[in-house]
This record gives structure tokens, sequence and C-alpha cells, in this order.
């Protein structure tokens, strides 16, 4: 018997995005998360569906908010009424040992403990269609394997496991809850539904599916692009479909500007003007937008002085003001470089000179390249950092040297 369910995770509820400070975009991003759990909520409904999976990270801290929780019990009342089950694990942000409100949640939902991975039978019509298998954090960090301890239903038709991980060992996140596709291939279950990395991924795309369907809302500009989760349908013969539903209400975007044609600020303007226009046209929503500027140009000394870059980003704010649609410019990236020859300057028996050349030693050096990175890991290996800041690695610093050149040049000439 055929059944559709949809798979969600990594709502963070009232996430407080912290350094958004204009009014006129702040709003949309504090109701950002509310307003993509509602149309989970919406879809849910339109599509009929037997039930919701949520794989963790409802809420985005531990002690989670009043506010937030009394959104969720709303929406979970609102699946009862149309006869939706809903099935929820806890994550590493909303740990089971984390301060809630004691509000009555509908009997509709299924919480599971964070004892041993525990199985749900699934009826529709009085026929047993499933059974999930999850498990709920008792705690923020989770070191061991406990995919390992899952075990399918030897009499269910169709075996879901619901699991808040990192499958794969992503750097990007905290290695909680580790496991690896290999053990998740073979442990005999027919779907995955995974949460806690933010990127939309089909780990494995045939029986089982091994799935992270992102988060439903960006929450920094590290997530951009379009945010959702997936509708999935189950055949009467058992074969398992995808469908990508979109839910985001703000949408994060980064894109580079090509300067190396851009000699004036008038042009440069224009320049902006028009990719905001696009921007716009292309979203049906408000956009976060990071701009990064690159290539060398012979504006570049001007867009280097202190302040330009910013006195130019809270002009373009100012204009969004009333519009329906925000675009909002959270940052312009100087990536730029002047017009000058590098090479002649690299020969010169002067500090310029020897500027350049013991950044080449860094670059030429895999050695002192780990000797700094060492002193920097300090904050970049920190779980708090983590959240908001790139992985340090070595392409990355050298990119960073990139970078010192150019400013150290604009200092030195």
């Amino acid at each position: 018997m055929g059944f559709q369910f949809i798979h969600t995770a990594d709502l963070h509820l009232d996430c407080p995005f912290s350094g958004i400070g204009d009014s006129s975009i702040a709003l949309k991003l504090i109701e950002s998360t509310f307003k993509a759990f509602d149309r989970i909520i919406d879809l849910a409904i339109e599509n009929r569906v037997a039930f919701l999976l949520i794989a963790g990270d409802i809420y985005d801290a531990k002690d989670k908010s009043l506010k937030a929780q009394l959104r969720f019990q709303k929406g979970m009342q609102r699946l009862e009424a149309a006869k939706v089950d809903v099935y929820v694990v806890y994550g590493n942000h909303d740990p089971a040992n984390g301060w809630t409100a004691g509000l009555d949640i509908p009997s509709n939902v299924h919480l599971f403990g964070h004892g041993k991975p525990k199985s749900l039978t699934i009826l529709k019509d009085g026929v047993h269609i499933a059974s999930i298998c999850g498990w709920s954090y008792p705690k923020e960090e989770v070191q061991e394997n406990v995919a390992s301890q899952f075990a399918p239903d030897p009499k269910a038709p169709y075996n879901i496991a619901l699991l808040h991980c990192n499958c794969g060992s992503s750097v990007e996140y905290e290695n909680y809850a580790p496991c690896t596709p290999t053990e998740l291939l073979g442990a005999g279950f027919d779907y995955w539904a995974l949460g806690h990395i933010h990127k939309r991924s089909v780990i494995s795309d045939k029986n089982p599916w091994i799935v992270y369907p992102g988060n439903p809302q960006g929450i920094n500009p590290k997530e951009t692009g379009t945010k959702g989760g997936y509708l999935v349908d189950v055949g009467d013969d058992g074969a398992t479909r995808l469908e990508f539903l979109e839910t985001d209400y703000v949408r994060w975007h980064a894109e580079d500007i090509p300067m190396a044609n851009i000699s004036r600020t008038e042009e440069f303007m224009g320049l902006i003007h028009s990719r905001i226009d696009a921007l716009r046209l292309r979203n049906d929503k408000s956009t976060v937008v990071r701009f990064t500027l690159v290539d060398h140009t012979p504006l570049h000394s001007e867009l280097a002085r202190e302040g330009s870059l910013q006195g130019i980003i809270e002009d373009l704010r100012s204009e969004e003001r009333g519009e329906p649609n925000i675009v909002w410019v959270e940052a312009i990236i100087d990536k730029t470089k002047p017009v000058i020859d590098l090479e002649e300057r690299r020969k010169a028996n002067d500090i310029t000179g020897d500027f350049l050349r013991l950044l080449d030693e860094y670059r030429n050096s895999t050695s002192k390249r780990e000797d700094l990175m060492k002193d920097l890991n300090a904050l970049f290996l920190d779980r708090r950092g983590k959240r908001w800041i790139d992985p340090l690695g070595d392409a990355t610093l050298l990119e960073w040297l990139e970078q010192v050149e150019t400013v150290g040049m604009d200092y030195l000439i």
C-alpha cells in the first residue's frame, strides 16, 4: 500500500539572527524560521501525507524559547486536525536535558526517547505500511556511533530510520553521532531520514535512500540558495521517489562581481544596482546578499579607502525601505587587486620586495602554513565559532595570503 511523507530537519525555530541590525530586514529574518515551519505544515496538509518526520533541532537552543515552543504546539495542533501524524527526534541544539515549558503536545506527535533506539509501527487503514526507528539526543554532545544500534523491524514492509547525525564526518558541522554511508547502506533500512547537516544532500538514491533535506530556512550567510524539505512518495511496489519542496521565507545569496573593466565609482554603482534588480526579479521573496568584488581594477585604491564600502552599503540599504521584497546587502567583500606589476615589485631591493618574497615563502612552504594554522585553530575549532566561520584549511590560508598581499601592498605603496 503506497503512502507519502515529508522529511524535514533543523528548523531552528526562533534563531536570533544576531548582527542583522537594520529593521527593514531584521523583522523578516526573525520571523523567517516560523514562516518556513508554517509552510511545512501547509505542505503536509495540502499533500495529505501519512506523516511528517522531523530529524532533530526543532529549536535553536538547548533551553528552548517559549515563543518557539508555542508556535511548534500550534503547528502540531493544525496537523492533528488534519489527521497527520508527526515523528520527532531531538538533536544537539534541542537535547532532552534542556528546558521545556511543559506545554501539552497533541497525541499525533510521537517523540522518540534517548535510551535504546526504538521502532514504532505505522498503520494506514489498519494496514501495517511502515515502521520508524528513532533516537533523541539526551545531551548536547553525543560522540558515540548511535546508528550502529538501529535495527529494522523484520515485519515491516518499509523501514525508516530517523536520526540527527554526521554521516561522512562533514568538517563544517560538529561530529556528533558519527557514522559512515557504508554503515547505513548495510543496516537493512529502506530510508534514512537524517538531520544536522544544513546543506541538502542525497547520499544514496537507491534502496536504502540516505537523505539530508537541509534546513527549511537559511540562518547565516553560508547557507545560500533555495531551502526546503522533501516530499517522499513510496509506491505500492515499494519504489521511493523524492520531490523537493521549497519553504524558505528569506533567501541568502552570495555572488562574485568582476571588476576588471570598472574604473569609475559611477560604473560600479550601476553594476551593483543591476545585480540587485536581477535578484529582485529572480526571487519572489526577500534576499540577503553578500557581494564579493574580484579582479585587478583601477578602482581598487578607492574601494580600499576606510569607510568607502560601508558608505555604499548603507546607501544601498536605505533604498530598500518600502520594497515588498527587500534585497538587503549584508556585506560587500573587497578582493580586488591594484593594477601594478607585482613581478617587478617582487624583484625590488626594498621593503615591498621583502614583503612579497616573505609571502612567497609561506605560499611555497607547507610546514610554514601548518605552523600558522596551529596558531589560528583555537578559534576555528571552537564549537561556537564553527557554526559561523568556514573551516580553516590550506586552501583558505592560501586565499588569505593573497588578501594579505593586496592589503599590504596598498599600505606600502
